[in-house]
């Protein structure tokens, strides 16, 4: 899971005064990003499936937790290394499908600079926040226990003061419809991913 490919993060209570929030990251346009993106497996266009993820890594600016500056910069990094394979062969890899069938025919989907390799840990993002949003747009839920069940399910151990900055950027009822809606969007899309790597019978790389 994702919690092995970074570690656990540990929060030092003292720095959290210290910790600034990025207005750029926008729960509208994330979705609007979302609602560009075609659900169907095989429909998946890997430039549309990057443009999002490039408004969903600025999440972690939000959080305004330090150390998961280092997550950030390493989705960036898988990102551009899946930009870079769409930009070299744009007929082959036009959609998530047929990069992966492309990379898979020719033998280099294993390979740590692959386009199939990286989805992967983009997956994996995508599970941890829709984890995470999942906890907290139940308002009724006190907001120490999202964080902490956000935590045990998936990425990092997020302080409750992190969560209620998330609703400071923007008006609650509205970010509280946006993640609905978010999350709607994204889960679609997790499976199609999921289906894909099993199609291509790749279902245990992690």
């Amino acid at each position: 899971g994702i919690n092995a490919e970074y570690g656990i993060l540990k929060i030092n209570k003292k720095k959290l005064s210290n910790m600034s929030v990025s207005a750029s990251f926008s729960l509208g346009e994330l979705k609007s990003k979302l609602d560009l993106i075609e659900k169907e497996k095989n429909s998946i266009q890997t430039q549309e499936f990057l443009e999002m993820f490039k408004v969903l890594v600025k999440f972690f600016d939000v959080l305004g937790i330090s150390p998961l500056k280092f997550v950030k910069d390493d989705l960036n990094s898988k990102i551009c290394i899946i930009e870079e394979v769409l930009n070299d062969n744009k007929s082959q890899c036009k959609t998530l499908s047929s990069m992966i069938a492309f990379e898979q025919s020719n033998n280099i989907h294993l390979e740590k600079k692959s386009g199939t390799w990286n989805l992967v840990r983009l997956r994996r993002a995508l599970e941890f926040i829709t984890t995470f949003l999942d906890e907290v747009r139940n308002l009724d839920v006190s907001v120490a226990n999202a964080a902490s069940s956000a935590y045990n399910k998936s990425l990092a151990n997020i302080h409750p003061w992190a969560i209620r900055r998330l609703f400071e950027v923007q008006d609650e009822i509205e970010a509280q419809n946006h993640i609905s809606e978010i999350i709607l969007q994204i889960q679609p899309l997790l499976r199609s991913i999921y289906e894909l790597y099993d199609d291509f019978a790749l279902s245990d790389l992690k």
